[in-house]
């Protein structure tokens, strides 16, 4: 048969699009749509699914909510009512054309802990509450799962990077031109003041100049200078954003984004290089439990956190009267008569909300049961889904989920609350669902970790 270039450009555009189901939901018809994205109803779509990443991060993060910038305040709180409504019909638009399978197979890791989530609301003392907290908190998730199935992986990650970049870019001229909205704590000097950029202090504008160093890492197929700059960029601004907590999260995840790839070509069974990462963060556990003061002395840190560790054995004490399914969702991380009298006694330390750990937030909000559904999916994807599945994107999904474990131990994130690392975890795990996993027990070697999604 002769190969026609018509046929070659056709073989093209169905690799280059994104991966859906093989078989069962999607009619011919429907396949050869999504697999020829050239035509002006595809771009919009993609331009749609684009601006939702941008619209959900924006939201996730606070940006320019500020309290001297009411007139932009007022506009993020319409933008937030529009979002709503936006993620919904995308994501019914994309069920319509898609069927459930694939979106079902996404969402199933996370279905248990958002299931237990529900009886625990239910069985509260303020469910319509914790019922309201779980409907954002899935829609948040349906975001994520409809921008990763509907784009290339590869625009998603590169979408996700420029909103990033934008952020911290607008946040260093405001630094800069407007250092009232900038500094974090008002001063006029940016000698010995903490960054905070144009977000609402300086650990969010920390946590997302991490996030930023996270995806300049990932995204190799960039222009080299454009990747080292903005490296070198996020990374000056961690640093003056005062955020030892992100600091630490940016040093872990690029010491993870460096071992993962070496250990998977390695010829070993995926189950024992498994054992090997998790064995090594358990040492490393160890290592800063018994050495925890000297260590925390070298970052500037006293030996109790800033008071997270006093914080920490009250809540869970607390968390203890709930043991099974918690005292329901929002208890443990807003203001809730669950906690009010623990805000009240340290109240020293300021507006103290929340336990300033997940985990314990977790425990606390749906109990054991929704501790051990929510941790089990993370350890899995950091430690085993790399070395059972092909390509890069298993690679990236594990970075997020160990970015997120990290980042847990010191603020209390992602319980069900609208939480940026979730949105981001799920959007990397959408197109790594689909993918057949193989055999903890089969040896995996010379794994690609090159461009391929």
């Amino acid at each position: 048969m002769i190969d026609t270039q018509a046929s070659r450009i056709s073989r093209v555009r169905v690799a280059d699009a994104p991966l859906l189901p093989p078989s069962g939901d999607l009619a011919i018809g429907s396949c050869v749509a999504h697999a020829c994205r050239g035509n002006d109803g595809d771009v919009a779509v993609s331009a749609l699914y684009k601006l939702l990443i941008a619209m959900t991060i924006i939201h996730f993060t606070s940006f320019l909510l500020l309290p001297d910038l009411p007139n932009m305040v007022s506009a993020l709180v319409i933008a937030r009512y529009i979002l709503w409504p936006f993620i919904t019909i995308l994501f019914v638009i994309f069920l319509i054309k898609n069927g459930v399978t694939l979106v079902a197979r996404v969402l199933a890791p996370f279905s248990p802990y958002f299931i237990i989530g529900v009886l625990s609301a239910c069985l509260s003392d303020a469910p319509f509450d914790g019922l309201k907290l779980l409907v954002f908190w899935l829609l948040g998730t349906l975001a994520s799962v409809t921008a990763g199935l509907g784009l290339k992986s590869v625009v998603a990650l590169r979408t996700t990077f420029f909103v990033f970049f934008f952020m911290i870019f607008s946040s260093l001229l405001a630094i800069f031109l407007f250092p009232h909205f900038g500094v974090f704590n008002g001063a006029q000097s940016f000698l010995g003041s903490d960054w905070s950029g144009l977000f609402i202090n300086k650990n969010v504008f920390g946590k997302i100049c991490q996030c930023e160093l996270l995806f300049a890492l990932i995204l190799t197929e960039m222009n080299r200078t454009l990747r080292l700059s903005v490296l070198g960029l996020a990374s000056f601004l961690l640093l003056h954003s005062g955020s030892q907590s992100a600091l630490i999260v940016a040093i872990f995840q690029s010491a993870y984004w460096i071992c993962i790839p070496i250990l998977r070509r390695r010829a070993h069974p995926a189950w024992v290089k498994s054992v090997i990462i998790l064995g090594t963060l358990l040492a490393s556990a160890l290592v800063i439990i018994l050495g925890r003061a000297p260590l925390l002395a070298l970052l500037g840190r006293d030996a109790t956190l800033t008071g997270r560790t006093d914080v920490w054995q009250v809540w869970i004490n607390r968390a203890m009267q709930s043991f099974w399914l918690g005292a329901g969702p929002g208890s443990f991380t807003g203001n809730s008569s669950a906690t009010a009298d623990l805000t009240q006694a340290f109240s020293r330390y300021g507006t103290i909300y929340s336990p300033h750990n997940m985990y314990i937030g977790v425990f606390g909000e749906v109990g054991i049961l929704g501790l051990i559904t929510f941790t089990v999916p993370l350890i899995y994807m950091f430690a085993v889904l790399p070395f059972t599945r092909e390509g890069r994107m298993p690679v990236i999904c594990g970075l997020l989920a160990f970015t997120m474990a990290l980042g847990g131990l010191s603020e209390t994130q992602e319980v069900f609350g609208l939480g940026l690392n979730m949105f981001l975890l799920v959007l990397a795990y959408a197109p790594t669902a689909h993918r057949p996993s193989k055999s903890l027990l089969g040896v995996r070697a010379g794994i690609s970790h090159g461009r391929q999604g």
